[in-house]
């Protein structure tokens, strides 16, 4: 019962969410040239060139995890980086004797994220990631994990998936991994603002206990479809043909094959699929890289060479002030006028003279879509299905517009033109 609220008070977890860096926890250092910025990030704030750091205590475990995000909206080099130091012997990070730090930006254009070892002697390199993966502007997720041996694992997500790649490893065993945390920053006056950090865990291993589970199912064309899942899947049974069953005499897939990374599976499948025929699919004995398997699936899907009119531009809140029931919120409503789910992926909605791309979007048989402002989707959750699509440039004039709904091929679909009367 001790146990407990002990560990509880090592682990630390800051995601700044209360705007502030300087309780609960408390962070430590340089505190005059930081800020939680409105995006509820923890950003540098100094007023010119120079370096700053701030850092708070942490307890060491078993087995460690580390895990962060950092953005440099600017290309790093030698006069612009960021040390995070995942232990340190010292709370002012700029005066570390012994400690384990990742560097991010370097002279040259070959930067990668590089794990050391700083002890007397100076910066010891114990693994590098993947050359030039931020030679760039560049926002990552960064998670780092070690064991009792020192066997260091070095991953990344540069997306929102939540899918970490393995980007190197290495072994070192020379210190604890107690002391401090934190981050140091060297930069220049042009970049005194440019540098940002949220979602800061540190503690023991997160182990993984939930199975994967199907997002999405994308038709790319007439013999194959694309699998989304919720993260990285074992090879071993991602990429066996005989855990996916298509009906309608689909059977097996000739091949399955890897996406942009490996929470995304490609099948292939031999015979082609019928325009207008609503699959299924069956999906089995799936895992992911810590063995738990996801529960025997399916997904429906059809190959639809979408008509005029299949689906229609159903209604258009244009002035949505003074509020009547409704969020504050322009948006667009489609009806799908067919017996058949229409995947909605790289069509189009002009409003205007201004077109946006449907991402992965799917609007069911004889079912309603509101598409609206990318942040306006939680409000309009509670109405039905909902898609944000809509940025500022895509204001709906009240005084009237066109709207241009059109497939992947470019091919009109939908078309309204209103004006003010």
């Amino acid at each position: 019962m001790l146990l407990f609220p002990l560990l509880g008070w090592a682990q630390v977890s800051d995601d700044f969410s209360d705007g502030d860096f300087t309780n609960n926890p408390t962070w430590s250092g340089t505190d005059d040239k930081y800020l939680v910025n409105t995006n509820l990030q923890l950003q540098l704030n100094a007023e010119e060139a120079g370096t700053a750091y701030l850092s708070l205590p942490i307890t060491e475990f078993q087995e460690m995890e580390w895990r962060f995000w950092i953005r440099e909206n600017f290309a790093p080099s030698g006069n612009n980086y960021s040390d995070v130091f995942l232990s340190a012997d010292n709370a002012d990070l700029t005066a570390v004797t012994q400690g384990y730090f990742l560097r991010f930006g370097e002279g040259g254009s070959s930067d990668a994220i590089e794990l050391f070892r700083k002890d007397a002697d100076g910066n010891h390199s114990i693994c590098r990631g993947t050359e030039g993966a931020i030679a760039a502007s560049f926002a990552v997720f960064v998670k780092v994990n070690c064991d009792r041996e020192g066997n260091w694992t070095l991953q990344t997500c540069h997306d929102n998936s939540g899918n970490y790649v393995t980007e190197a490893q290495g072994v070192d065993d020379t210190f604890s991994h107690n002391g401090y945390f934190g981050f140091v920053n060297t930069f220049t006056a042009s970049n005194a603002k440019k540098i940002f950090f949220d979602d800061v865990y540190v503690g023991p291993k997160i182990v993984d206990n939930e199975p994967p589970t199907l997002i999405s199912t994308n038709v790319v064309d007439d013999k194959n479809i694309q699998l989304v899942f919720s993260e990285i899947l074992d090879e071993t049974t991602a990429l066996n043909v005989g855990n996916y069953t298509l009906d309608n005499g689909g059977g097996h897939p000739a091949s399955a094959t890897w996406g942009e990374n490996q929470a995304i599976v490609n099948l292939l499948f031999a015979n082609e699929f019928a325009n207008g025929v609503n699959y299924t699919l069956t999906i089995q004995n799936l895992a992911d890289l810590a063995g738990n398997v996801m529960e025997t699936a399916q997904t429906s899907f059809s190959l639809h060479n979408a008509s005029e009119n299949d689906i229609v531009i159903n209604e258009i809140m244009a002035d949505p002030s003074p509020v009547v029931g409704l969020p504050e919120w322009e948006f667009v409503e489609l009806f799908n006028t067919t017996d058949l789910a229409i995947d909605l992926k790289d069509w189009t909605l002009t409003i205007g003279s201004t077109t946006k791309v449907f991402d992965n979007c799917t609007i069911a048989p004889n079912g309603y879509l509101i598409v609206c402002h990318v942040n306006a989707v939680d409000e309009f959750s509670a109405f039905g299905p909902v898609c944000g699509l809509l940025t500022s440039s895509t204001a709906i004039t009240n005084g009237g517009t066109s709207l241009r709904l059109a497939d992947k091929n470019g091919s009109l679909i939908s078309e309204v033109t209103f004006d003010i009367s």
